[in-house]
């Protein structure tokens, strides 16, 4: 009975090492499969000889389970951001601008009769240049909303670019809208005398607007 026991003992051990590194491994978020390794949703490029085999009382082959611990530690996992620290700073810095720049237009469904005569209405004379002014933002934001779709279908059909890669992209095209912003106030207030407030307020707000997303841009290209 005792060297039966012994004999169990040792056909056991070197299950017992495996197993527990398998269950820390399952519990960081790991799990095996065929093709790679699986973490956070992504799927390591790391090929792998063998496959991590489960041995029927729930352990793991130690030399495939080495191979798993190796492709673990090297690889770099499919679909993971490759952006740097100051990067995604960049693009959450550029979304909060922009949060803030767009926020008035949005609140003016909710609250229109307020925004429309303290923010809207007052900005442009009552006459037929100062409409034609009016629709002109319609028509730049119809241009950017369209523009926008259309960089996000060419880079999700044509190439492998990540959300954040097209979504640092987008910025270009807001950067350059709100540069046509700036240009678009000054011509109508100095060309055509048709801002009938003080547009100082108006531009400086513009500038900033561009500086910072500008700077989102550079710095999450940089």
């Amino acid at each position: 009975l005792g060297g039966k026991i012994f004999a169990e003992a040792q056909n056991t051990k070197h299950l017992v090492k495996p197993r527990m590194r398998a269950d820390a491994l399952l519990r960081t978020g790991v799990a095996a499969r065929p093709g790679g390794l699986r973490l956070g949703g992504g799927v390591s490029s790391f090929p792998r000889s063998r496959p991590v085999a489960l041995l029927p009382d729930g352990g793991f082959d130690t030399a495939a389970f080495e191979d798993a611990i190796e492709a673990v530690s090297g690889a770099r996992f499919v679909g993971s951001s490759v952006f740097t620290d100051v990067q995604q700073q960049a693009l959450l810095v550029g979304f909060i601008m922009l949060l803030a720049a767009v926020s008035p237009y949005v609140l003016g469904l909710v609250l229109p009769q307020t925004l429309n005569k303290l923010f809207f209405l007052p900005i442009y004379t009552d006459d037929e240049a100062g409409r034609r002014a009016e629709i002109y933002w319609k028509l730049m934001y119809a241009t950017l909303g369209l523009s926008l779709t259309t960089l996000a279908v060419i880079e999700v059909f044509t190439t492998d670019r990540n959300a954040a890669t097209i979504l640092r992209d987008s910025y270009l095209l807001w950067s350059v809208f709100y540069t046509a912003a700036i240009i678009k106030i000054r011509v109508e207030a100095t060309d055509f005398d048709i801002i009938a407030v003080n547009r100082f307020g108006i531009q400086l707000w513009h500038v900033l607007v561009v500086a910072v997303m500008w700077g989102s841009v550079y710095f999450s290209y940089a």
